[in-house]
């Protein structure tokens, strides 16, 4: 629904109910049930399929938002959602792009499908990227599965955005997958390795041999 010349604006209520979509290996940009949204308000809507573009900006609900204001509240997206392009993606668990001079607000609202896109990166777990600071409450990006093997270079669990001055307005939002490229963490005072695929396991056996096996 919309596009660049007909945006879909308004507001649209999904009642509880879940929208199966299957877009798959489709050659556009902004593949989203939702695809180009002028001011609008999406609420309390479940989308669940498959979503899987050759080009940028797939996204589990939205694909551009292209008008004064977004507010997506209430809803859920357990969807396969990626890219089959090699770099830059820009895809988004709920919304791809937010562009210039606009602002999207998202309430409790869930990811919990699926990332692909072996050869992608610069993804984002609930919105791909933001030129404006979104406003994030009492969500969750708990995907089933995240299938990126270029070490997650340039991905944000919740919002990529221009600056990380831009990502403060981000209330009670929790993520269960790291996915912002790090290759160690602190627990508790303590730096641990993050272990994503083979090439980080030799990483580590690399640390461990070089440590003489005192590495923690």
């Amino acid at each position: 629904v919309g596009s660049n010349a007909r945006r879909y604006s308004g507001t649209f209520d999904g009642n509880g109910h879940t929208l199966t979509v299957l877009y798959d290996s489709v050659d556009v940009e902004y593949a989203a049930p939702f695809s180009v949204v002028g001011t609008s308000v999406i609420k309390n809507l479940h989308v669940t399929g498959k979503n899987v573009s050759s080009k940028k900006f797939a996204a589990g609900i939205v694909g551009k938002v292209y008008g004064s204001l977004l507010q997506l509240s209430n809803s859920r997206c357990s969807a396969i959602v990626g890219s089959t392009i090699s770099g830059d993606a820009t895809n988004g668990g709920l919304v791809a792009l937010v562009s210039q001079h606009c602002n999207v607000q998202v309430t409790n609202c869930l990811f919990d499908g699926q990332l692909l896109g072996k050869s992608s990166n610069s993804i984002g777990g609930l919105i791909g990227y933001s030129y404006t600071a979104p406003r994030i409450t009492h969500s969750l990006f708990s995907p089933l599965a995240v299938d990126i093997e270029t070490k997650m270079e340039g991905c944000k669990p919740l919002a990529r955005t221009q600056s990380d001055a831009a990502t403060t307005d981000i209330t009670n939002c929790y993520y269960t997958v790291l996915m912002d490229g790090s290759k160690t963490c602190i627990i508790d005072g303590k730096t641990f390795n993050i272990l994503r695929n083979a090439e980080d396991w030799d990483s580590f056996i690399a640390n461990i041999v070089s440590a003489g096996g005192t590495s923690e």
